[in-house]
């Protein structure tokens, strides 16, 4: 990430991951993220328009945050994690 500016201090899955539970934002892959191997630009584009999330973080991994089923384990589709920043208070 050191090629992009960026005011979020994003960290790679690959060199640390969280240590307490809580939320986290990240930068995950789709699902199919095997079928964009070959096509790096289309998978870029996806992560622009879809990819950062609000993901709960336990146990050493990652979960979704879908409300109408039980969360699932979505750890292998994170690429990049930071602590959400605090927001202003009405």
């Amino acid at each position: 990430m050191d090629d992009i500016k960026t005011i979020i201090n994003w960290i790679s899955v690959k060199d640390k991951i969280p240590t307490t539970y809580g939320w986290y934002m990240t930068i995950c892959v789709p699902r199919n993220y095997e079928e964009f191997n070959k096509n790096p630009s289309e998978m870029n584009d996806w992560i622009a328009q879809f990819g950062i999330d609000k993901t709960w973080f336990n146990n050493g991994n990652f979960f979704d945050r879908d409300k109408k089923a039980y969360p699932r384990e979505i750890t292998d589709r994170i690429v990049y994690w930071a602590e959400i920043p605090n927001v202003p208070q009405l």
